[in-house]
């Protein structure tokens, strides 16, 4: 109804990331030596035909109730229509030297969001135990230069709250959607 009355549910604005500045960023982060195992993992399923898919989990900003039935859901699509698929859940990454990177409103969470994270997690890999067509990776706690590589190597990006937006040149809602 919003979009037949001409409504947008995002208040547009002119904050973006040009996709110079995001080929600048990217090609940094890829020169990290830390990346190679991941090479390697993203050759193995390019070899098999497996797709690679992100999740982003954005617990301190969600709008949906049951974010592991969302991502369930979310994923038995993308097996439908994609086959055998690589789901990289997307959380809190590290900073460099240790610790994470704290969202907004973060310091006010009854409990920790990473925590949070981890909990989704856990129930995605027990509800897709034994399944050949589904395996779970996490960028939860690792640094920026992996949440970029996975993401600048995935067929989409999807969150629990966000608006589908083209990643370079309309703001989005974290760094990582600038990869896509």
């Amino acid at each position: 109804d919003a979009y037949a009355n001409l409504r947008s549910l995002a208040r547009p604005t002119d904050d973006y990331v040009s996709r110079g500045l995001a080929d600048r960023i990217t090609r940094h982060l890829e020169r990290d030596p830390a990346l190679e195992e991941h090479r390697r993992a993203h050759d193995r399923l390019v070899r098999d035909g497996v797709r690679v898919v992100m999740l982003g989990l954005r617990v301190e900003n969600r709008a949906v109730i049951d974010p592991v039935g969302f991502f369930v859901e979310v994923i038995d699509t993308l097996v439908e229509r994609l086959g055998a698929v690589r789901v990289v859940v997307d959380g809190h990454d590290a900073r460099p030297g240790g610790g994470m990177y704290e969202s907004h409103g973060e310091h006010i969470a009854t409990r920790g969001l990473v925590e949070a994270e981890e909990e989704i997690l856990e129930a995605l890999r027990r509800h897709y135990a034994g399944r050949e067509d589904v395996t779970l990776a996490s960028t939860i706690g690792e640094s920026m230069a992996v949440t970029a590589f996975w993401c600048a190597r995935s067929l989409l990006f999807t969150a629990m709250f966000a608006q589908p937006t083209p990643m370079v040149g309309l703001k989005s809602q974290g760094l990582t959607e600038y990869f896509s």
